[in-house]
């Protein structure tokens, strides 16, 4: 899940070298010797540890997106009730897609589709992410036996929060609460007593080309600038449209239109790349030009948990029976009781919340009989499953820039290690939190950790001109 809108962060970047990047608008600031090559040790990690979402069996995917041929009508064909079956999950909410208070709110909106129905005394919820965790507590307020099932041996499902490996509590999933005290899910962090942080809003981001040197505001500046005509302009003549396309075919029309030139495109490409891209899990030539900032944006600040988003998933499932790693294989739903085949066994109830990733569900990851309404299985060719994977990698010392809040690469192929978070102002310890995602992270997903450590290293040996 990510947590950011799209388009209007982007319209946030600025001359002044303002870019807009997971969910906040960044400065890249460039010191005075900003065009000179940096030579600097860059010794081996110490510690790793890689998530990719894409092959998780229990994921398969860490985002959602509408496709070319989709609208946010199919997130609500995803989410609509089909007898005893109840869907809820990010990919089902319209208002809040790819966000963990979209995922909530969709738990609770199923569980108030059960009760008011009228017909369910029992129901099994599948999964125990944050749809999952919100579906059972709301139909436990409300009187209902439930049965909670959960493939893995945690809750939080894509909220992952790695704890004991390193030092520090690291975000491996979803890792941001957008709005503040806006946020629908920050009541529950007061009520749980969870620290917060706030994730500055104008970090300081090391841009590093093939060449090891340190781009200056004034080249950052003038390619967003550019990125943000195309995109306004993209936005202002897409109702002209006689049919939606993907949002790459868009740009490449747009860009050609305002003149920009091929020297111009690795610089504009990265723009693209780390303000629709990533947050996406997608690549534009997958993305919806209509719909690609579909949703609503909250307003507030960006929160961290000092202990991790695990933290919160945590104390949700507290008092809660989840039975773990029992992942559902069939549904028998036209019968009653409604029969939910698993790996340990049968569970029945009157009915059922589905709250699987869109990613299991689309990939048939769980049998159906009798199968899914057809506008359901339609809805799943339209709305996409998107991939931002994880590397987090700690040194035995730091030798990325004092002031960097992230590093990026540009220069290579198009999103290839164009993000590493640096971990070392809020944990006092010399660590980097990488980012693949979209097409590139799809490619890397092949690689084993050792070979995925190895690519990031010449990432950073060549910022840094260690060859």
């Amino acid at each position: 899940m990510s947590s950011v809108h799209r388009r209007d962060v982007l319209k946030m970047m600025m001359l002044a070298g303002v870019v807009p990047l997971a969910g906040c608008s960044t400065i890249f600031n460039a010191d005075p010797d900003a065009e000179n090559r940096v030579e600097a040790q860059v010794p081996d990690p110490i510690a790793q540890v890689a998530k990719r979402w894409g092959t998780d069996p229990l994921g398969r995917g860490s985002t959602s997106f509408i496709r070319a041929n989709g609208t946010p009508q199919d997130r609500a064909t995803l989410g609509a009730p089909a007898s005893t079956l109840f869907f809820a999950g990010e990919a089902t909410s319209v208002e809040y897609p790819n966000t963990m208070h979209g995922a909530w709110l969709s738990g609770v909106r199923a569980a108030q589709e059960v009760i008011g129905s009228g017909k369910a005394s029992s129901a099994v919820v599948i999964g125990a992410g944050l749809a999952g965790l919100a579906a059972a507590r709301t139909l436990i307020e409300a009187g209902k036996e439930v049965t909670i099932i959960e493939g893995g041996d945690r809750p939080g499902g894509r909220v992952g929060t790695v704890y004991g490996f390193f030092p520090v509590p690291v975000e491996i999933g979803a890792d941001v609460l957008l709005g503040g005290t806006s946020n629908p899910l920050y009541p529950l962090v007061e009520q749980f007593g969870l620290k917060t942080r706030v994730r500055t809003a104008t970090p300081v981001v090391a841009v590093r080309n093939l060449g090891g040197q340190r781009l200056s505001d004034f080249e950052i500046s003038q390619s967003t600038s550019k990125a943000v005509a195309v995109v306004d302009s993209v936005v202002g003549t897409r109702a002209a449209l006689p049919f939606d396309r993907s949002l790459g075919e868009s740009i490449t029309e747009t860009e050609a239109q305002l003149g920009i030139q091929q020297y111009e495109e690795t610089l504009v490409d990265y723009a693209y790349h780390l303000r629709l891209e990533q947050p996406s899990g997608a690549d534009v030539n997958e993305l919806s030009t209509r719909h690609f900032d579909e949703g609503v944006p909250l307003v507030g600040d960006a929160l961290e948990l000092v202990d991790g988003m695990q933290a919160l998933t945590g104390s949700l499932s507290q008092g809660l029976d989840i039975t773990y790693a029992t992942s559902a294989q069939r549904i028998d739903w036209k019968r009653s009781p409604v029969k939910v085949e698993t790996t340990t066994g049968t569970y029945s109830a009157s009915a059922v919340v589905v709250t699987v990733p869109l990613g299991v569900l689309a990939g048939r990851g769980i049998a159906f009989s009798p199968d899914l309404p057809d506008d359901k299985l339609a809805a799943f060719t339209r709305v996409g499953t998107g991939v931002v994977d994880r590397l987090v990698m700690q040194f035995p010392e730091r030798f990325w820039d004092d002031d960097a809040d992230a590093l990026s690469y540009v220069g290579g192929e198009k999103g290839e290690w164009a993000w590493f978070e640096t971990l070392h102002k809020q944990s006092g310890l010399p660590l980097l939190s990488a980012r693949l995602a979209g097409q590139v992270g799809r490619r890397y997903e092949v690689l084993n950790e050792q070979q995925l450590v190895s690519s990031a290293m010449t990432a950073l040996r060549t910022m840094y001109q260690v060859l």
